[in-house]
Protein backbone atom coordinates (compact mmCIF):
# COMPACT_ATOMS: atom_id res chain seq x y z
CA UNK A 1 0.00 0.00 0.00
CA UNK A 2 1.12 3.64 -0.62
CA UNK A 3 0.36 7.10 0.26
CA UNK A 4 -0.15 10.20 -1.46
CA UNK A 5 0.33 13.68 -0.66
CA UNK A 6 -1.39 16.34 -3.14
CA UNK A 7 -0.24 19.72 -3.18
CA UNK A 8 -2.29 22.42 -3.22
CA UNK A 9 -1.05 22.94 -6.74
CA UNK A 10 -1.74 19.25 -7.86
CA UNK A 11 1.71 18.29 -7.54
CA UNK A 12 2.04 14.38 -5.93
CA UNK A 13 4.70 12.98 -4.03
CA UNK A 14 4.04 8.82 -3.33
CA UNK A 15 5.88 6.84 -0.51
CA UNK A 16 5.10 3.05 1.27
CA UNK A 17 2.69 3.01 4.10
CA UNK A 18 5.49 2.32 5.78
CA UNK A 19 7.43 6.06 5.71
CA UNK A 20 3.82 7.60 5.89
CA UNK A 21 3.01 6.12 8.62
CA UNK A 22 6.47 7.04 10.61
CA UNK A 23 5.94 10.83 9.42
CA UNK A 24 2.28 10.60 10.64
CA UNK A 25 3.97 9.37 14.42
CA UNK A 26 6.42 11.76 14.52
CA UNK A 27 3.80 14.64 13.65
CA UNK A 28 1.13 13.69 15.70
CA UNK A 29 3.51 13.18 18.43
CA UNK A 30 4.87 16.61 18.79
CA UNK A 31 0.83 18.08 18.85
CA UNK A 32 -1.63 18.12 21.80
CA UNK A 33 -4.75 15.34 21.78
CA UNK A 34 -6.97 18.28 20.52
CA UNK A 35 -4.85 19.49 17.73
CA UNK A 36 -4.31 15.59 16.85
CA UNK A 37 -8.27 15.34 16.41
CA UNK A 38 -8.25 18.15 14.46
CA UNK A 39 -5.59 17.09 12.42
CA UNK A 40 -6.96 13.70 11.15
CA UNK A 41 -9.55 15.28 8.91
CA UNK A 42 -6.01 16.18 6.68
CA UNK A 43 -3.99 13.70 7.22
CA UNK A 44 -4.10 10.01 7.90
CA UNK A 45 -3.42 6.56 6.58
CA UNK A 46 -3.93 7.33 2.76
CA UNK A 47 -1.93 10.52 2.67
CA UNK A 48 -2.84 14.42 2.71
CA UNK A 49 -4.24 16.32 -0.11
CA UNK A 50 -3.81 20.11 0.02
CA UNK A 51 -6.28 20.87 -2.47
CA UNK A 52 -9.64 19.70 -0.75
CA UNK A 53 -8.62 22.00 2.53
CA UNK A 54 -9.86 24.10 3.33
CA UNK A 55 -7.47 27.10 1.80
CA UNK A 56 -6.92 29.12 5.39
CA UNK A 57 -5.46 25.61 7.06
CA UNK A 58 -3.12 24.52 4.57
CA UNK A 59 -0.19 26.54 5.95
CA UNK A 60 -0.78 25.22 9.21
CA UNK A 61 -0.95 21.48 8.04
CA UNK A 62 1.61 22.06 5.92
CA UNK A 63 3.96 23.60 8.79
CA UNK A 64 2.51 20.91 11.16
CA UNK A 65 3.86 17.98 8.88
CA UNK A 66 7.13 19.67 7.86
CA UNK A 67 8.32 19.65 11.05
CA UNK A 68 8.35 16.44 10.81
CA UNK A 69 10.06 15.99 7.75
CA UNK A 70 12.50 18.48 8.58
CA UNK A 71 13.07 16.05 11.95
CA UNK A 72 13.39 12.95 9.54
CA UNK A 73 16.08 15.02 7.17
CA UNK A 74 18.57 15.41 10.22
CA UNK A 75 19.57 12.55 12.68
CA UNK A 76 16.58 11.11 13.14
CA UNK A 77 16.26 10.44 9.52
CA UNK A 78 19.48 7.37 10.24
CA UNK A 79 17.43 5.81 13.42
CA UNK A 80 14.73 4.84 10.80
CA UNK A 81 17.51 3.74 7.81
CA UNK A 82 16.30 6.56 6.07
CA UNK A 83 20.43 7.93 5.52
CA UNK A 84 21.03 7.05 1.94
CA UNK A 85 21.03 10.15 -0.57
CA UNK A 86 17.97 8.53 -2.23
CA UNK A 87 16.17 8.62 0.94
CA UNK A 88 17.41 12.15 1.94
CA UNK A 89 16.34 13.32 -1.35
CA UNK A 90 12.52 11.53 -1.54
CA UNK A 91 11.66 13.32 1.87
CA UNK A 92 13.80 16.34 0.50
CA UNK A 93 10.86 16.46 -2.02
CA UNK A 94 7.97 16.62 0.46
CA UNK A 95 9.86 19.14 2.29
CA UNK A 96 10.29 21.40 -0.34
CA UNK A 97 6.21 21.20 -1.53
CA UNK A 98 5.47 21.56 1.95
CA UNK A 99 7.66 24.66 2.74
CA UNK A 100 5.82 26.36 -0.17
CA UNK A 101 2.61 26.00 0.93
CA UNK A 102 3.57 26.63 4.92
CA UNK A 103 4.99 29.97 3.75
CA UNK A 104 2.36 31.04 1.70
CA UNK A 105 -0.05 31.98 4.65
CA UNK A 106 2.83 33.72 6.03
CA UNK A 107 3.45 36.13 2.67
Amino acid sequence: MSAIVVSDEGDDWFTNSYTWSTILEIAFGAIEQEQRDRYRKYANTIGADFELMPEEVRPEIAGWLLAAIEDLLGPAGAEHGWDKPSDREHLGELAGMLRRMAHRGSA
